[in-house]
């Protein structure tokens, strides 16, 4: 995706991508719950932080909840027994991906949903030759991934896996980006610079 900042929006383009993930009402057997990716068919001329994103799901009955979710893919993925969202810090790539999500309701005529963002969001500038990766460490060495989030209550828990530190490569070009999660960092963090 291509996604710039206007203060607290995301300015959409032409190409960007987000994942639904449809749930029918009863989730007992497995063909409750499909996933597809929606790409960007149109984008306010007046507002590019508001687009229209189309795509298809197939299910044997009518969905009852829709969950939204960026990046697309195996970053951010949905629970639907529990209606929880997973989000993967450890996999970025140092470009402006920010970790959203959104719920809404089914509707055959078409949905609306405001997406959130889970966590924040730092922009940095490297200007020293040679440094090719950045890590983000909490110097309590807090586990930092992943982040189970439920949409219902805006509650977080806090990661339980042993991933305490999230690297990302250095753009060549333009900035690079880190997504923190929501976690608490006591003590503040570190950015530790790499050649590999």
């Amino acid at each position: 995706t291509k996604i710039g900042l206007r203060g607290n929006s995301l300015l959409w383009e032409t190409g960007d991508q987000i994942q639904l993930t449809a749930v029918t009402a009863g989730i007992e057997v497995s063909d409750t719950i499909a996933t597809s990716v929606l790409k960007v068919f149109d984008i306010a001329p007046e507002d590019s932080s508001k687009a229209s994103f189309s795509g298809f799901v197939t299910l044997r009955s009518e969905p009852k909840s829709c969950y939204f979710t960026h990046p697309a893919g195996e970053t951010m993925s949905v629970d639907a027994v529990k209606g929880t969202v997973k989000a993967n810090y450890s996999s970025q790539d140092g470009t402006h991906k920010p970790f959203l999500y959104g719920k809404t309701e089914y509707d055959p005529e078409g949905m609306a949903v405001g997406l959130k963002h889970l966590g924040a969001v730092l922009e940095i500038t490297v200007e020293t030759p040679g440094v090719t990766h950045i890590s983000l460490v909490g110097n309590g060495i807090e586990p930092l991934s992943p982040v189970i989030f439920n949409p219902e209550d805006d509650t977080i828990e806090k990661p339980t896996e042993d991933v305490t530190q999230i690297t990302v490569p250095v753009q060549k070009e333009g900035k690079t980006y880190i997504f923190v999660p929501p976690v608490n960092f006591e003590k503040g963090f570190s950015l530790v610079c790499s050649n590999g």
